[in-house]
């Protein structure tokens, strides 16, 4: 924070304006650090003032003390993996509740968030849990803070989205590869735990965590989801980790079989359902279809029109009409998801 001007600190911390507030001091110093008036809760700097807010003359920090202000304005919670150990930390609420119009009603409908500290939290991902105060939710989402340039925090969206499953129509192969190409093994020493499987050329889909590799005599689980890229003149899924460790050494060119962990590929991933605009509905979208929002994540195989969706309370699978990829740069960002109702 030490290179911010007083109107960007304003100004990048909007969910954040009912904890610091900054006005121009009469020096108008340019950067953070200068000294000047500065607007803090006064329960924070002295508990015994029995004021909800004041003034005071301060030298702001640099950088500035996250972890502090946080203990300030948040309250311990507890975030548990999927895998590890919990990790206890503090975290803000934000939001609560979000108007929605159907028509002429109105309801008001939970949206929750949980800002936490990436030096507290490295590498949250969705289907992880957050106790808060009384409450147990599962994590929907991860997104960067807008207007967070150094990369100080994450919001957990604990509200978002539907855990909707994700399988080969039909029951068909649901790993999603291509089987006419060749997967054959790069060379491995004894006791590796990861592999490097290179493919004949490109193909959909992907290695998931469960899926299980032959090669050499020997079964192998893997441990983590992979997705193919293109390295070293060809494609490859690079690094697969896998358990047990290879009991013998792979010389490379070892046929490697792959088998799905389940038969259809299912996968249960978030998904926020998307309103039809009505253009779009007077250009020919039934109504009964659904749009969903699906976010991409490491090891998840895009979806494919091959593919079909089960719906939270339903046991039918809804088939995918179209998907849409959203790239940020060359990654991808998340799918949108046509299915038919």
């Amino acid at each position: 924070m030490g290179a911010f001007a007083w109107r960007e600190l304003r100004l990048c911390e909007p969910a954040w304006s009912g904890a610091l507030f900054c006005r121009y001091p009469r020096s108008r110093p340019q950067r953070l650090g200068g000294r000047g008036n500065v607007f803090l809760p006064l329960a924070g700097l002295h508990h015994a003032a029995g004021f909800a807010s004041g003034e005071a003359n301060l030298t702001m920090p640099s950088p500035f003390p996250w972890s502090t202000l946080m203990r300030q304005l948040g309250e311990p919670a507890t975030y548990t993996p999927a895998t590890g150990a919990p990790v206890t930390l503090y975290a803000k609420r934000i939001g609560g509740g979000r108007e929605v119009a159907v028509g002429s009603v109105r309801l008001v409908a939970e949206d929750l968030t949980a800002h936490v500290l990436r030096a507290d939290l490295p590498t949250p991902a969705a289907g992880d849990t957050l106790a808060l105060g009384a409450g147990t939710w599962t994590v929907g989402a991860v997104e960067p803070l807008a207007d967070d340039p150094q990369a100080t925090r994450w919001a957990l969206r604990l509200t978002w989205g539907l855990l909707v499953t994700i399988r080969a129509a039909g029951g068909a192969d649901g790993a999603g590869l291509d089987r006419s190409l060749a997967y054959t093994a790069a060379p491995a020493p004894a006791g590796a735990t990861s592999l490097t499987i290179q493919v004949g050329g490109w193909t959909a889909g992907g290695l998931q965590a469960g899926d299980t590799l032959a090669v050499g005599g020997e079964e192998y689980e893997v441990t983590a989801g992979t997705t193919l890229v293109f390295v070293g003149g060809g494609y490859a899924f690079e690094g697969v980790a896998i358990d047990p460790p290879l009991s013998d050494p792979l010389a490379g060119g070892e046929v490697v079989t792959i088998t799905p962990a389940a038969p259809d590929g299912a996968r249960q991933v978030f998904a926020a359902p998307a309103e039809w605009t009505a253009e779009e509905v007077a250009g020919g979208i039934a109504t009964s279809d659904q749009r969903l929002v699906i976010r991409a994540a490491p090891g998840l195989a895009a979806p494919t029109t091959s593919d079909e969706v089960v719906l939270p309370g339903e046991t039918r699978g809804r088939a995918v009409t179209s998907v849409r990829t959203i790239h940020t740069g060359a990654d991808v960002a998340a799918w949108v998801v046509t299915v038919a109702g």
